[in-house]
């Protein structure tokens, strides 16, 4: 019997299981994932789950956050992302696009994306010039050293 079955078998092993974990913490760390058909699937129902969560306040959602993602550090980040950018929200935390198929074996590829994510990216130097005044400038150009010539003395050694 089909009994309490919450999600789809990606995989007949625990590592193939484990790969749906792998993928939800890339998501949550990079807001988006490419994967196949069968994982975008389980992925999505995850992530709702776990932002649905993580939209509550209290002691208990940070524990369940960070028994998922087996990070503090990551857990604190979704519940920022849960309340600040998905306060209008209630479901459809997540989108999956078709994003083509792969060369290699021909298999579909999907992107799995959270909705309102904005990635922080680091920020671009940007090349200042400074303006030397004309005392700098003058006191910048080389001065001529004389060169000193050392003069030995022949002593023998003995």
């Amino acid at each position: 019997m089909k009994q309490r079955n919450f999600f789809t078998r990606t995989g007949k092993d625990a590592k193939e299981r484990s790969d749906v974990l792998n993928l939800l913490k890339s998501l949550l760390k990079y807001g988006k994932v490419e994967t196949n058909f069968p994982n975008s699937k389980v992925l999505r129902k995850f992530a709702d789950r776990l932002i649905s969560r993580a939209k509550t306040d209290g002691l208990a959602t940070m524990r369940y956050l960070e028994k998922h993602t087996h990070d503090f550090a990551m857990a604190k980040k979704v519940r920022a992302y849960a309340t600040e950018a998905l306060k209008k929200r209630t479901s459809g935390f997540v989108s999956v696009k078709h994003a083509g198929i792969r060369i290699g074996d021909n298999s579909s590829r999907y992107l799995v994306t959270l909705l309102d994510y904005v990635a922080k990216k680091a920020p671009k130097l940007v090349k200042t010039e400074t303006v030397k005044t004309e005392a700098e400038v003058v006191e910048a150009k080389p001065k001529k050293t004389e060169k000193k010539v050392l003069k030995t003395k022949n002593v023998k050694k003995s």
